[in-house]
């Protein structure tokens, strides 16, 4: 309803903003009448460190939804401070998982 309500006043893209491997939504679904996809990589966060594996899969994920490329809308470049305050990523690793390579 939320798309078909803007799509009456703008041409612009509309995307949403997924979270990586979230399984309490049906991702496919949510993205059908997406223009474009888009995800927030926190890698680091109060749940724990990812592995490069788990950060190129949820890549594959996003890319997959739609069959394209996607968007990264928000990437952490420092410690989250959700309940918890994160990590700080090393040196290297915001280019590391903002560039992990997806067929």
């Amino acid at each position: 309803m939320q798309i078909d309500i803007l799509r009456r006043y703008t041409d612009r893209p509309i995307t949403h903003n997924f979270m990586g491997h979230f399984s309490d939504l049906d991702y496919f679904d949510l993205g059908r009448d997406l223009d474009f996809v888009s995800w927030d990589c926190y890698p680091n966060n109060m749940w724990g460190v990812s592995d490069r594996d788990n950060v190129a899969m949820a890549h594959d994920l996003m890319r997959g939804i739609k069959g394209r490329n996607f968007w990264v809308m928000e990437q952490q470049c420092g410690p989250c401070g959700w309940q918890t305050m994160g990590d700080t990523p090393e040196p290297g690793q915001v280019r590391l998982d903002i560039s992990v390579p997806c067929p």
